[in-house]
């Protein structure tokens, strides 16, 4: 995937900035381009990093009101989905940083449309995706967690960032 253009007055998309740019929870549609170089899009909403993020895996977005909402700490793996998601049918957002934003800092996070994520272990095309072990990363391997969706373009490998798409926000959904 590569991002073909982001017009935002006074930051970049792609970056991360010291200052507070937007409003937290400020969304932007993005120009992309797939693996073969047609065009996508990319929704983003903006946020605040309470500890580094890495591009590229899957964090939890607080979108309630108040203090927290929109500040960013948590990748998502396995064992945090189980502290959060009690019963079946319960969900949470994410979003996946579309750079790196070190801690304190503000950045755009992914939440639809297509964008980078990390599969711990290789991943077929178009099938269901799931938590892991591994901070921020998912996979086809079936666990309670699922990654409401959203699918990889194409087979991605173990360790490698693929191109995911989904039409909705990022929801992760307990199934039992």
């Amino acid at each position: 995937m590569t991002f073909a253009s982001s017009i935002l007055l006074g930051s970049d998309a792609f970056g991360a900035t010291v200052d507070q740019r937007h409003d937290l929870g400020h969304r932007v549609q993005l120009a992309v381009r797939d693996a073969l170089g047609r065009p996508a899009h990319c929704q983003a909403v903006y946020c605040r990093a309470n500890a580094a993020l890495t591009v590229g895996r899957l964090h939890e977005i607080p979108m309630v009101r108040g203090t927290n909402a929109f500040v960013v700490t948590n990748p998502v793996t396995t064992t945090f989905a189980s502290s959060i998601l009690s019963a079946a049918g319960q969900r949470f957002f994410g979003g996946v940083p579309l750079a790196t934003i070190p801690s304190g800092e503000f950045g755009f996070l992914a939440v639809s449309g297509l964008f980078p994520l990390l599969a711990s272990a290789s991943t077929n095309a178009r099938i269901r995706l799931f938590t892991t072990a591994t901070a921020g990363a998912v996979s086809a391997t079936d666990s309670t967690y699922e990654l409401v969706n959203g699918v990889f373009q194409a087979t991605t490998g173990a360790g490698a960032l693929g191109d995911v798409y989904t039409p909705f926000d990022i929801t992760i959904v307990r199934n039992s």
